[in-house]
């Protein structure tokens, strides 16, 4: 199973599965009773995006290389990512409220990242989803987590980063226990 509304830019997904699998879940899973299939436009948006990843390997080296300079850079400044393996890359706030005020700040930096809160999350699992693509600059990302440690330094009662390993372990075990993530 996959999504093509991140890594294709576009709408819909793929289950790669049997037939009898398939028919399965067509007729029997709930939010598949009244899908249709995906319009031209998105199909061929994902399509192109296939292409391109073929025939421009390029983007996917620096799509990853940008991930791993992020995941570090958050890392280093000792944000909790979840384990994230993606380019989309979490950092666990704890508080809602937080996360929506850590969100705000960030846009109000040039900086957009998306807050998720309950029910998304279990309560006090809060996070912000930072995503990054293969056109980012070095300089842009390198202006992130610039703004992201001031922004920490200004949301009031922010205490993920220097709270316990333990605490942050927990909270890391309560998102792997509603499948948020998986390592």
């Amino acid at each position: 199973m996959g999504t093509f509304s991140k890594s294709f830019a576009s709408m819909g997904g793929v289950i790669a599965a049997s037939a009898e699998v398939i028919h399965y879940i067509k007729h029997n899973a709930r939010h598949f009773i009244f899908s249709a299939a995906m319009p031209p436009a998105a199909t061929a948006t994902v399509l192109e995006s296939l292409r391109i990843m073929q025939e421009e390997p390029s983007h996917l080296a620096n799509l990853w290389k940008n991930a791993r300079k992020m995941k570090a850079a958050l890392n280093n400044m000792g944000f909790n990512t979840l384990g994230s393996n993606t380019p989309i890359i979490p950092v666990l706030i704890g508080d809602d409220y937080n996360a929506f005020a850590f969100a705000q700040r960030l846009y109000e930096h040039g900086v957009f990242a998306t807050p998720v809160v309950r029910p998304a999350v279990p309560e006090g699992c809060a996070l912000i989803r930072t995503s990054y693509m293969a056109s980012h600059t070095d300089e842009e990302l390198d202006y992130a987590p610039e703004s992201i440690g001031r922004v920490r330094a200004r949301v009031r009662n922010f205490r993920e980063s220097r709270s316990p390993s333990s605490t942050r372990r927990a909270r890391s075990d309560a998102l792997w226990h509603h499948g948020l993530i998986t390592s």
